[in-house]
């Protein structure tokens, strides 16, 4: 495997996906690398993920190969909700979490070291040699999912961190038919 073609192919893809969002006149764009080995990240606004007022970033990407060795592939999707978590709730807030991530058939909702950025985080496995059009459709799977897995938790994660729901409110959403 050539890494040089490989990252130039996954761009090439990365690009014709920011294309599409801007033809459908959704905010998107590449952001290319600062530092060696970091991937090209394309990022889009939504503004529609569980609240006609709220705004999420998407970032989707492909992890690059450590070596020409390497046989597989991350592709990643994470959807950030906040990017400023001020809340005094985070005891809740992780059990929160730990509920619906347990919850999750894959992928899980986290916050970064310093506690600012609360998002969705997916990543998916493929092998090294997917290219083309199946590695296209597999990296429009992968953002769907995370969006849908996103969309499916965020008001509930939300409502947490404000204390506008507490864990009862989560186990309730989580299980509504009550099943033990």
């Amino acid at each position: 495997m050539n890494i040089s073609n490989l990252l130039k192919e996954r761009h090439e893809i990365l690009k014709r996906i920011q294309g599409e969002f801007q033809e459908a006149m959704e905010p998107a764009m590449l952001r290319e690398p600062e530092n060696e080995g970091e991937p090209v990240i394309l990022s889009v606004l939504f503004d529609d993920l569980w609240s006609p007022d709220c705004e999420a970033l998407g970032e989707f990407y492909f992890l690059n190969p450590v070596s020409e060795d390497d046989e597989i592939q991350h592709l990643c999707g994470t959807i950030t909700i906040a990017e400023e978590v001020t809340s005094s709730n985070f005891p809740q807030l992780f059990e929160a979490m730990s509920y619906i991530n347990a919850s999750l058939p894959c992928g899980a909702w986290r916050l970064d070291m310093e506690k600012r950025y609360l998002s969705y985080h997916l990543a998916v496995p493929v092998s090294i040699e997917m290219t083309g059009e199946e590695l296209y459709r597999q990296m429009n799977i992968v953002m769907t999912n995370a969006y849908a897995a996103a969309r499916a938790h965020a008001d509930l994660i939300i409502k947490v961190m404000d204390r506008e729901a507490d864990i009862d409110f989560v186990k309730e959403a989580l299980n509504p038919a009550g099943y033990q």
